[in-house]
């Protein structure tokens, strides 16, 4: 018997029987055959009669044989009339809404699609679905935007906050790169981890400036006294008039301070050197041993300039100092030397008493800031170049660029100083042995 459209008649049956659920009937006829599959990602209800009757799967569900099913854990349906669910990439879950998927706690994703990132140390770890754009920057970390995937530790955690705005993770006073730039109306004291950026006031102008006329007044009077008199002769001299025994104490401390000089200059030197190594080239050093080179590197640098904020006053970028730094040896150096000139004309025996201790000062000048003018110099070669187009900028003064016509300027002009200081102070104390070479004691 003929049955109408979205029913059937099995063989020997006297009655029609309607569709099976999932497929449709859109003519009349009596076998089974006539009821036919919905399409992929569709469905249907029994006894359904036409092709249009197949209804497509909701979000969330898919169809692949006329039955709309729940995705299984780990996949989803974006759309309507999904046939199969997709499944989420590694470490990622489906959304809420099934129109995607999302990383799981400690994993971010870039916009790839598919691809999961681990979380890099200096981000929080503590949400889920975490895109590169909305990474939780964690305090003493920085990155140059949004869209970067590198994460920096700033030179000291205190320069930098926590956020997610990569233009505003600098604490109050501080900005640029790493956070080792201090903003308007800040001066910088130190430098690298020791950089703090204090605020400039009617206050601190004074102090700056009555600081430099201390430090300038106490060199003047000890020089002067030294090339007189002679500063320890003149503490020996009156000690011994007071007491004998505090005389040969004095004496006492004077044999033991000679014996130990070539100690003292060589720890002097180390620290002078070792202590801005790791900051400017990267070298990774014990805790404890890192701790102690930064402090006495502090002490011994002689960077009198970078511990006063003289930023206040005038301008003190790193090439004011490497200038400074490198000219006022030289200026001081050519004076001693002419004086020097001058005293070796006279056969007076107090003036070649003077000539004397004039090149004595020379020598103990040039040992003094051979190793952290050095330092200085080659400090203007090294640069860190940050991801993605924020630049390349001076390693030892994170405010300058070093892609500017300044800076290759100030590079020619390091150049030079290499000549005069790393290479040209040894070759002066070689041709000076070397012209003594016969009085040496070899032994």
């Amino acid at each position: 018997m003929d049955c109408a459209s979205g029913k059937f008649s099995p063989a020997g049956a006297s009655i029609c029987t309607s569709c099976d659920a999932g497929k449709h009937s859109s003519s009349s006829g009596s076998s089974e055959d006539i009821c036919v599959d919905c399409d992929a990602g569709t469905f249907s209800e029994q006894g359904r009669s036409s092709d249009g009757s197949c209804e497509k799967c909701v979000i969330g569900k898919a169809a692949s044989a006329g039955f709309c099913e729940d995705c299984p854990l780990g996949s989803y349906a974006p759309g309507e009339g999904f046939a199969v669910c997709l499944p989420c990439p590694p470490n990622q879950f489906p959304k809420e809404d099934q129109t995607g998927c999302e990383v799981i706690t400690g994993y971010y994703t870039d916009g790839v699609e598919g691809q999961s990132i681990p979380i890099p140390t200096g981000v929080s770890e503590t949400a889920t679905g975490m895109t590169l754009e909305a990474l939780e920057i964690l305090p003493g970390y920085w990155r140059t935007s949004s869209t970067s995937k590198e994460i920096l530790a700033c030179l000291n955690s205190i320069h930098c906050k926590w956020g997610v705005d990569t233009t505003d993770l600098c604490a109050e006073g501080y900005t640029g790169p790493l956070c080792a730039v201090c903003a308007s109306g800040f001066a910088a004291v130190g430098v690298g981890e020791s950089l703090t950026c204090n605020v400039c006031n009617t206050g601190s102008e004074a102090a700056v400036s009555i600081a430099v006329a201390i430090v300038l007044l106490i060199f003047t009077a000890v020089l002067a006294c030294y090339l007189n008199k002679g500063f320890g002769e003149d503490v020996q001299s009156l000690l011994r008039q007071r007491s004998l025994a505090s005389s040969e104490a004095v004496n006492s401390v004077a044999q033991k301070f000679e014996k130990y000089q070539p100690i003292i200059k060589i720890i002097f030197t180390y620290f002078q050197v070792v202590g801005s190594l790791g900051f400017l080239y990267g070298l990774n050093f014990p805790p404890i041993f890192s701790t102690a080179t930064s402090i006495f590197g502090g002490i011994f640098s002689l960077d009198f300039i970078s511990i006063m904020p003289l930023g206040c006053i005038a301008p003190a970028d790193f090439y004011v100092k490497l200038v400074v730094y490198t000219a006022l040896p030289l200026i001081l150096g050519a004076i001693l030397i002419v004086w020097y000139t001058i005293l070796s004309s006279s056969s007076s025996p107090e003036r070649q008493n003077l000539k004397v201790k004039v090149f004595q000062v020379f020598l103990a000048l040039t040992f003094i800031v051979l190793p952290s003018v050095s330092v200085k110099i080659f400090s203007t070669f090294a640069c860190h170049t940050f991801d993605g187009d924020y630049g390349s900028y001076l390693k030892a003064d994170f405010s300058l660029d070093c892609t500017t016509d300044t800076h290759k300027f100030h590079m020619f002009y390091a150049a030079f100083m290499v000549i005069c200081y790393p290479v040209g102070i040894p070759l002066m104390y070689f041709l000076l042995l070397y012209e003594k070479r016969d009085k040496l004691d070899p032994g």
